[in-house]
């Protein structure tokens, strides 16, 4: 019974190496993939219509900081703010 263990750990030792190696292809070959078909387009799209939705290319500033309108919230929204 003893060798019959000895095989079973072999086995599952050598599954597991094959699994971390499967992994580390799947990882890889996956985020390319949706680089490749996600990223990188928008990216294109972005630069030909010269966009900057991260705001990286303004003008040097002071602060990063945007001020926007403030909306009174009314009695109702207050009860359920959420």
């Amino acid at each position: 019974m003893k060798h019959l263990r000895k095989g079973w750990r072999a086995f599952y030792a050598g599954w597991m190496r094959f699994a971390h190696v499967l992994g580390i292809v799947n990882t890889t070959l996956l985020l390319t993939v949706v680089y490749v078909l996600v990223v990188l387009p928008t990216r294109l799209i972005w630069w030909a219509l010269r966009k900057d939705p991260l705001l990286v290319r303004r003008t040097p500033v002071t602060t990063m900081w945007q001020s926007r309108e403030q909306e009174q919230p009314d009695l109702d929204e207050r009860r359920h703010p959420f």
